[in-house]
C-alpha cells in the first residue's frame, strides 16, 4: 500500500485499516474508533448501527489490529463498552480510565460522564523487579475547550495521548487515526507511528498536522509535552 503521507516519524495510510492492518507491524497500537455514538464522520464510516452489528464490526478491527501488534489499547464510551462486553467476542485484559474532572458532558444516564475507559488486550506483564510497567491505568486530563479540532468532531487531548504513549516503547499504530492526535502526540515525542484513516479529507488534515508537528514543541498546540515516567 502506498503511504498517503509521510516523513521522518509519522508514515499515514489512506483506506479500511480492517484490509490495511494485516500488512503493518507495530509493537502497541493506541487508537480512538468510532464507537458508534451517532456521530458524523462523513459517507466512509457509519456510527448509527445496531449494536450486534457494530460489536461484529468492531471484532473484526480487533482481529486485524491483533495481526499487527501484540497490545492493543482503545478508548470506548461506557455504552459501547458495556455493549462490546456483552456481544463482542475479544474479551479485555484490563480496563484503564481517562479521568476528565471538569467534563460538562451529558448522557442518558442521570450522571455526567467524568471518565472514559480504555480497554487493553495483550499479555504484558510487570517488570522483573516488581514495578509496574506501563504505571498507573488512570490518567487525568480535561478535555480541550475552544481548540483547533483539525476538522474532525471528537478529537482526543494531545497531552492525553502524550501521557498515554510516552509509557510505550517502539512503533505506534493507530489504525482510526481521525484528527491525528496520537500522530502528533508520537511525534513530539520522538517516536515512530503508523496511521490509517479512511476518510481522505481527515487524511488531508492529518497530513497538515504532520507537517506543524516537530520534534518536542509545535507551534500549533503550544506547550511542551510532558512525558509520564513509570514507576520501578
Amino acid at each position: 500500500v502506498t503511504p498517503y503521507y509521510q516523513d521522518d516519524a509519522v508514515t499515514l495510510y489512506h483506506g479500511d485499516s480492517i484490509e490495511i492492518l494485516p500488512t503493518l507491524s507495530a509493537d502497541v497500537i493506541v487508537t480512538d474508533p468510532p464507537y458508534n455514538a451517532r456521530k458524523n464522520y462523513g459517507d466512509t464510516t457509519n456510527d448509527n448501527m445496531p449494536w450486534p452489528e457494530w460489536c461484529a464490526w468492531f471484532d473484526a478491527a480487533l482481529d486485524a489490529c491483533k495481526l499487527s501488534a501484540p497490545n492493543v489499547l482503545a478508548f470506548l464510551s461506557q455504552t459501547a463498552a458495556c455493549r462490546y462486553e456483552r456481544l463482542g467476542q475479544h474479551e479485555r485484559d484490563w480496563c484503564l480510565v481517562w479521568w476528565k474532572p471538569l467534563s460538562m458532558s451529558i448522557c442518558a444516564a442521570p450522571f455526567m460522564p467524568h471518565w472514559e475507559p480504555i480497554f487493553y488486550w495483550g499479555t504484558q506483564k510487570r517488570t522483573k523487579d516488581g514495578g509496574a510497567l506501563w504505571g498507573s491505568d488512570v490518567l487525568t486530563c480535561n478535555v480541550e475547550i475552544g481548540t483547533d479540532r483539525w476538522n474532525h468532531p471528537t478529537p482526543k487531548p494531545i497531552r492525553l495521548m502524550c501521557d498515554l504513549i510516552a509509557r510505550f516503547d517502539g512503533v505506534i499504530l493507530d489504525p482510526f487515526a481521525g484528527s491525528g492526535t496520537t500522530l502528533a502526540a508520537a511525534k513530539q515525542l520522538g517516536k515512530h507511528a503508523i496511521g490509517v484513516e479512511i476518510n481522505e479529507r481527515y487524511c488531508e488534515s492529518i497530513a497538515r498536522r504532520m507537517q506543524a508537528t516537530g520534534l518536542g514543541v509545535t507551534a500549533q498546540e503550544g506547550h511542551q509535552p510532558l512525558p509520564f515516567e513509570a514507576s520501578a
